[in-house]
């Protein structure tokens, strides 16, 4: 019996020793020194008319901005963006998408199409981006 004992006790410091060494050798999920930041932004995608790019052939019309962030993140941040109002006319199909690119820490780009004879009379457009 004395020596289960031993043996079980030898079993547990040597569990103890494992979960210790394993627990210190993971990776903090993000750096002490920076701390969690996110921004949000809005603007008008339509009526903008200066700058926008029409295709003729397939009806579609795509606008370009740049969004620049208040104070720039320490590293790229995740950025989403989504349509919060969309005005569209009822006697066409809702042809119109959002998409980002050119995510850096400064800011990023942003286009929004329409495309197929669509009519898009107004688009707002919100955006979050954060360094998590």
């Amino acid at each position: 019996m004395n020596t289960v004992l031993a043996c079980l006790l030898v079993f547990c410091c040597f569990l103890f020793v494992l979960q210790t060494q394993a627990a210190e050798s993971l990776p903090d999920p993000q750096p002490a020194d920076v701390a969690p930041r996110c921004e949000t932004g809005e603007f008008f995608a339509y009526p903008n008319t200066k700058g926008a790019i029409y295709n003729p052939e397939y009806q579609e019309r795509r606008e370009y901005f740049t969004i620049t962030f208040k104070e720039s993140f320490s590293s790229i941040p995740w950025v989403s963006v989504s349509f919060s109002k969309l005005d569209i006319d009822r006697s066409e199909n809702v042809r119109t998408n959002i998409v980002t690119t050119n995510v850096y820490q400064a800011g990023f780009r942003v286009y929004v199409n329409q495309w197929s004879g669509a009519i898009v009379h107004e688009a707002k457009v919100s955006w979050i981006a954060c360094n998590i």
